[in-house]
């Protein structure tokens, strides 16, 4: 990402440049700043606390692309009685257009990017400059967010006609879950979804998963801050962080008993749901410091961020137990090899050939379907195969919806 040496106000207009995009940039109005009686800022940074004043009557057009992928927009920042108003205008088959929003040029950008569509998959933003991310960070909203009840409206009359609802119990079962990820090197951010759970066979559309939060930053506890059951599931990281609970090392690692590691392997005992969410409300955290004897169980160190879901309705996402029993399971035939110092290039030609016959990409059908008499004698693979198919047939029963929870007891 770079700014063309001729910077704006020696050049107008100039031209800032993203990976493999060029935009084009003309300040029509650089605008004036109100009296400090009537001025609004921006939204604090999260990291310094500094705003940034927002002008009067400012105006730029920007363009980017090239032929039929080409766009032209006009942005205008004009103050009304209750403040500032954020306006996009652009031209699309001959008609003229205009979006505008009282909340941030961010949010009239969504709008704008929604209404035409725009898709951005083969940029890869790639930022390296510590400068220019500053740069950048002070014109990013830290934060936007879409109520729930907002999209079930938009999308209720849908799967009413889709019959995914019982009329006669009409609940809505909506599936919540997050994750966080790098765009480029550096900058960070963080997608909280939500999903219809009763729409089991679309459940897996990234179209039909809805997102509600959308936050620069990372991944911690502090950025993370009609009938309808709250459901969430994630990998087990971003659910600890959400429940301010401990690491999944640590003395007490389970959400929902209070067993602890030294209890692992324990075939006598039953396990089973032994807190809820009323035992994790903040008063109890602040009990701690006045020491008494109201006190979250142990291995909760913070607030849940979703106090409203209840504890049994936390669930691990069942492809991360899918993919962490896989590597579990390799990693125990790798350590019996390696014990029998067989662990070479030979027997590692023979796994692949065997794992190209069943497909290497379809870690399910390796769970199912690998034979282990190809590199162990017979007596070992039945014992090694046998493994793994039980962990396969429970992972179909988590699947399972006619499967009794009980059963896992």
């Amino acid at each position: 990402m770079s700014l063309n040496q001729n910077k704006y106000p020696e050049n107008n207009p100039f031209m800032f440049k993203q990976s493999n995009t060029n935009y084009n940039y003309h300040i029509i109005n650089k605008g004036f700043y109100p009296s400090n009686s009537k001025i609004y800022y921006t939204s604090a940074r999260s990291h310094s606390g500094t705003k940034y004043k927002i002008p009067d009557n400012y105006l730029v057009q920007t363009s980017w692309g090239r032929g039929k992928s080409q766009h032209i927009i006009e942005y205008e920042i004009e103050y009304d009685s209750d403040g500032p108003v954020f306006r996009i205008r652009f031209n699309e088959n001959s008609q003229h257009y205009v979006i505008e929003s009282k909340e941030s040029s961010t949010a009239v950008a969504n709008n704008y990017l929604q209404d035409i569509s725009l898709t951005t998959t083969n940029e890869t933003p790639h930022i390296s400059n510590q400068d220019i991310e500053e740069e950048i960070s002070q014109y990013i909203c830290k934060a936007d967010y879409r109520r729930v009840n907002d999209i079930l409206l938009f999308i209720i009359p849908d799967i009413v006609a889709r019959n995914v609802l019982n009329v006669n119990n009409p609940v809505i079962n909506v599936h919540i879950s997050g994750d966080g990820c790098n765009v480029g090197r550096k900058i960070k951010h963080v997608m909280i979804t939500c999903t219809i759970l009763d729409d089991i066979s679309n459940i897996h559309k990234a179209d039909l998963h809805y997102t509600i939060i959308l936050y620069l930053g990372g991944e911690n506890y502090e950025m993370l801050q009609k009938k309808i059951k709250l459901y969430f599931s994630s990998d087990w990281k971003f659910m600890a962080i959400m429940l301010g609970f401990n690491a999944p090392n640590a003395t007490y690692f389970c959400p929902w008993c209070l067993c602890t590691k030294k209890e692992i392997g324990n075939k006598d005992k039953m396990y089973k749901i032994e807190k809820n969410i009323n035992q994790l409300k903040s008063e109890f955290f602040n009990d701690r410091i006045s020491q008494t004897l109201n006190l979250p169980p142990l291995g909760h160190l913070k607030v849940p961020l979703l106090p409203m879901i209840s504890l049994n309705h936390y669930v691990p996402d069942e492809l991360h137990i899918m993919l962490r029993i896989w590597d579990r399971l390799w990693e125990l035939v790798i350590q019996e090899l390696k014990s029998e110092n067989r662990f070479d290039n030979h027997v590692r030609a023979i796994i692949n050939v065997e794992m190209q016959k069943i497909s290497v990409d379809d870690k399910e059908k390796v769970l199912c379907d690998f034979n282990f008499e190809v590199i162990f004698d017979e007596e070992q693979a039945i014992l090694i195969n046998h493994l793994w198919r039980d962990f396969y047939t429970l992972y179909k029963l988590i699947k399972d919806r006619e499967t009794d929870p009980t059963f896992f007891i």
